[in-house]
């Protein structure tokens, strides 16, 4: 089964070692920037799995989450953040995110809990 996963970062670092990571294990990666460019291609294309950044330019990843639970309602999301608080992991966790992993991640972690969350 392919699994199209989506990359919201605003550092292209981070958006290229995921893909490159994602890739290798079989995923089909695209990736956005920021949120406006996320949302242009969920209109577009189905995303099975979207990793959003918490910190975006245009947008908060929280609201980002809310806005692609209207467009993809099965799509599963999960944040990542350099910037863990109590309250992003709550503002995660209500707008329904799947998952949050903090940066710098840990790859077998990261690539376990997409496992299970497809399953």
């Amino acid at each position: 089964m392919i699994i199209n996963t989506l990359i919201v970062d605003d550092d292209q670092e981070v958006r290229n070692t995921l893909t490159s990571i994602l890739e290798s294990v079989g995923y089909l990666v695209k990736s956005a920037e920021n949120g406006k460019q996320a949302i242009r291609m969920c209109e577009t294309s189905s995303f099975d799995f979207a990793l959003i950044d918490i910190e975006l330019p245009d947008i908060k990843g929280t609201e980002l989450l809310r806005i692609l639970k209207q467009k993809q309602p099965k799509m599963v999301k999960i944040i990542i953040t350099g910037h863990p608080t109590i309250e992003n992991a709550a503002r995660s966790v209500n707008e329904k995110a799947d998952g949050y992993i903090v940066k710098p991640f840990n790859v077998p972690e990261l690539l376990e809990m997409m496992s299970r969350l497809i399953d």
